[in-house]
């Protein structure tokens, strides 16, 4: 589990809702949610093989879209994929490409913070390192 993402998300968690967006196996994400308590922390988890949709398409985003009950436009996409950003913005859903490698979870915080007005900058985040793991996150402000 990726410990920096997680601690971005508790930031965020007050004054966003949150979603996790996998093309992980079902069974693998039943176990992380359970042993992490994800439901706790993200208002949807949604797993393509159980919503028949992968991340390249928009279904699954509409779906996630739609338990929030949110529109497109109030949401962030967040993936370490640009393919997977594609989908999103063809439906109005801001996108944001975290790169994986360097792994610069302040300068993620900083755009979500700058684009968005999302407390998402502490000191903390001038400490996250982390695991490998890409962010998939929908949120957006309460």
């Amino acid at each position: 589990m990726d410990e920096a993402m997680i601690a971005l998300a508790r930031r965020l968690r007050p004054h966003c809702r949150l979603a996790i967006v996998t093309d992980n196996k079902a069974d693998r994400i039943a176990h992380l949610a359970r042993l992490h308590s994800l439901a706790e922390l993200f208002d949807v988890v949604a797993v393509s093989a159980e919503c028949g949709s992968d991340k390249s398409s928009a279904p699954i985003f509409e779906q996630v879209l739609r338990r929030l009950e949110v529109p497109a436009n109030a949401a962030v996409f967040i993936d370490n994929s640009a393919r997977h950003l594609v989908a999103p913005a063809s439906m109005g859903i801001h996108t944001i490409l975290f790169d994986d490698t360097a792994r610069d979870l302040a300068a993620l915080a900083a755009q979500l913070h700058d684009r968005f007005a999302l407390p998402a900058t502490d000191q903390s985040c001038e400490r996250f390192t982390g695991a490998a793991g890409p962010a998939k996150s929908a949120i957006r402000q309460r």
